[in-house]
């Protein structure tokens, strides 16, 4: 499967680091994370399947992914690896250490658990549908028809980022038809397994995807996990206050 990546940093002795980002993101979403940490390590910075200028295909699923990821690393020689992955990406990264624990060294999940969690992105879909009906012919018109469901201009922003022109016009870079029929398999955690890596998970103090009621979870496929709370920010740590998110992240790869 041809996955899209940008190799971030120069040879170095440090363990390469692959990152992976969040439902309808793409690498660049992590850019800030990837790029001060490529001072010390090469960096891969990767669309996931389905997003950004990776492949689309019909299915998704977690052990999909890990698999594909594998076999990506596999072709380029990357036998041990450190991971850091946001929310789906995080789901991943997870996946990955649980199903090749011998393939990572250290992995960070930014902002997202071990678990199943409930639908909360229908709106979103809705919106996507309602654009490429009226398939307006800029992004500020997109914004305009995105303001009936998303309030929040950053997300409309993020969002819009892959909102793109194409040949015949603009089109959503990701693959939006597999991901709303598999969103309950985005949803899921089916993945078992211990990994018993050195482990940080980081969590926006304002964020409801992890909770305390998740402690026993990640305790329990994750035994030497580390938490860090970065309080004042939300869903994206990394975005809100970046250098404070990438000191806690170097600090625990070096």
């Amino acid at each position: 499967m041809a996955i899209y990546y940008e190799i971030l940093g120069g040879d170095s002795q440090s363990t390469p680091l692959i990152t992976l980002h969040g439902l309808f993101g793409s690498w660049d979403n992590l850019g800030v994370v990837a790029k001060s940490l490529a001072a010390s390590r090469k960096v891969y910075a990767l669309d996931l399947p389905n997003h950004g200028r990776s492949a689309h295909t019909t299915k998704i699923s977690y052990p999909q992914l890990a698999a594909t990821i594998c076999q990506w690393m596999d072709e380029r020689d990357l036998h041990t690896i450190n991971l850091v992955g946001h929310s789906m990406g995080g789901k991943v990264a997870m996946a990955i250490a649980l199903t090749h624990p011998n393939r990572v060294k250290k992995l960070c999940v930014i902002d997202i658990a071990p678990k199943r969690y409930s639908p909360s992105h229908q709106a979103i879909f809705q919106a996507m549908h309602d654009i490429v009906t009226a398939n307006p012919s800029t992004r500020s018109e997109a914004d305009k028809l995105m303001q009936r469901y998303v309030e929040d201009s950053t997300v409309r922003s993020f969002l819009l980022k892959n909102w793109v022109r194409q040949d015949n016009g603009f089109a959503w870079r990701h693959n939006l038809s597999t991901l709303e029929s598999h969103y309950d398999d985005i949803l899921d955690w089916p993945i078992e397994g211990r990994f018993e890596g050195d482990t940080l998970f980081i969590k926006g103090g304002l964020s409801p995807y992890i909770s305390h009621e998740d402690q026993p979870l990640i305790a329990a496929q994750f035994p030497n996990a580390k938490a860090k709370i970065i309080e004042g920010t939300e869903h994206w740590p990394h975005a809100q206050k970046p250098a404070l998110t990438v000191g806690i992240i170097e600090r625990f790869l070096a």
